[in-house]
């Protein structure tokens, strides 16, 4: 699997809050993730931890820039 890492990684360690937000949502995304693979077993793939955060990060533009998709609480 080809995994895409971009300049949210740098981002990322540029700003610590940034990273706090893409961890958060990587938790999320796992969490959601475990239960599928516990609920349809025999379709469960494997994710490198580096193409997770990938994704979290992608995720989180999404809430970020598509109003539609719901609401991101920022809080310190």
């Amino acid at each position: 699997m080809h995994v895409h890492t971009g300049r949210y990684d740098t981002c990322a360690r540029r700003s610590p809050r940034l990273g706090r937000f893409i961890r958060s949502e990587a938790d999320l995304l796992a969490a959601r993730k475990e239960s599928l693979d516990f609920e349809f077993s025999a379709h469960a793939k494997q994710i490198p931890p580096d193409h997770m955060r990938f994704l979290a990060y992608r995720s989180l533009l999404d809430k970020i820039c598509n109003p539609a998709s719901g609401i991101v609480e920022v809080s310190e």
